[in-house]
């Protein structure tokens, strides 16, 4: 009788400790729920395409239909490049860095939508609305509008990514008062009205990290690192996809209500040698799919780190669908009809190279 007991008892608590055990949870540092994801196999190398050599040189990039616009980096002038992405044509440059009209001290967030380009400038707190076709058709730098964000409380605005819909600007503050007693290094998303340029609400979507704490929290934030790298609207234009540093998860976000959902892929972590290389680099959106970068690390004979990328498809409801090793060092990816795109260090990481994977590599999407 007591055998039978015992049994009838663990074959009611084991699937309530799975059951429990799939739901979200919330860690100490997200004010959102985190639900745990499976990993699935590894699949075969992706067959892709390397494009002209004419895009080498640019850091991020973006792409718009047949429009490619490239990011120079610390390029002495310009700072955005622009080419025929089917025959790798540059069409133009502009973006002059200085002082002048239509020049930029320091362009740190960008945003390419409809044709308009917008440039955040992190010493100004200007937002510039560059009109692509027609800076391409005239040679210059043509702005179409100059908005003025109020930095209140803060010393600087460092946003790391931006996105505009209708008059609202949607941004990612990487740097609420970090030298605050109370917070550590807290990231968020913000918004700001651009016809005056006032902050409009704070999501409040992380918690705030005692400093007596940051050692113990140190898995999760770094003092040098930027908790989310990089983000992508998501194809219902509502929702916004960002990714994590340090860690291997990514996040759906509705600015619209304020609910945020992450999604973690636990197993990843076990396999890691330094937490640095535990990130999804880029992300991006297309149809029914998102796809990340993500970074990661294996041992090789001569017990040394060897960095590897992996492309991670995603639905859009955060389901983990399949997994590709790369070759190499990919840094970015950006979605366009002809194919998903993606970037890779090369000659040591001094430039990088554009390759290209046909949509029907990838199946229906």
């Amino acid at each position: 009788m007591k055998k039978r007991f015992t049994i009838l008892m663990i074959s009611v608590f084991i699937p309530i400790f799975i059951a429990c055990n799939s739901l979200p949870k919330t860690d100490n540092y997200f004010s959102f729920p985190v639900q745990e994801i499976p990993l699935p196999e590894l699949e075969e190398n992706l067959v892709m395409d390397l494009m002209p050599e004419c895009f080498s040189g640019f850091s991020s990039f973006w792409i718009e239909d047949s429009l490619f616009l490239g990011s120079l980096g610390m390029a002495a002038e310009d700072i955005v490049m622009t080419a025929d992405i089917y025959s790798g044509v540059e069409t133009g440059r502009f973006g002059k860095r200085g002082r002048g009209p239509a020049e930029y001290l320091s362009p740190v967030a960008y945003d390419l939508h409809d044709g308009h380009f917008l440039v955040f400038d992190i010493m100004t707190a200007k937002v510039s609305d560059i009109d692509v076709k027609k800076s391409i058709k005239n040679g210059t730098t043509i702005t179409s509008q100059i908005y003025n964000l109020e930095t209140g409380e803060y010393a600087y605005l460092p946003l790391a990514s931006i996105h505009r819909k209708n008059d609202t600007l949607l941004a990612f503050n990487t740097g609420n008062d970090p030298m605050s007693q109370d917070l550590y290094n807290v990231p968020d998303y913000v918004s700001f009205d651009l016809s005056s340029g006032e902050m409009k609400e704070d999501y409040g979507l992380f918690k705030s990290i005692s400093l007596v704490n940051k050692k113990k929290e140190r898995e999760f934030v770094d003092v040098k690192s930027r908790l989310a790298l990089t983000d992508c609207v998501l194809p219902d234009n509502n929702k916004i996809c960002f990714v994590m540093k340090f860690i291997p998860q990514i996040n759906i976000f509705n600015p619209e209500t304020g609910e945020c959902h992450g999604f973690r892929v636990s197993e990843l972590s076990a396999n890691s040698i330094k937490p640095e290389y535990l990130h999804y680099n880029s992300v991006c959106s297309y149809g029914t799919k998102v796809f990340a970068l993500y970074v990661g690390a294996q041992m090789n004979q001569a017990n040394q780190a060897q960095i590897t990328t992996e492309l991670h498809q995603f639905s859009i409801e955060g389901k983990l669908l399949r997994r590709f090793l790369l070759d190499g060092t990919f840094v970015d990816c950006r979605a366009g009809k002809s194919g998903l795109y993606l970037s890779k260090a090369v000659y040591g990481g001094k430039d990088v190279a554009l390759y290209r994977v046909n949509w029907e590599t990838l199946g229906t999407i």
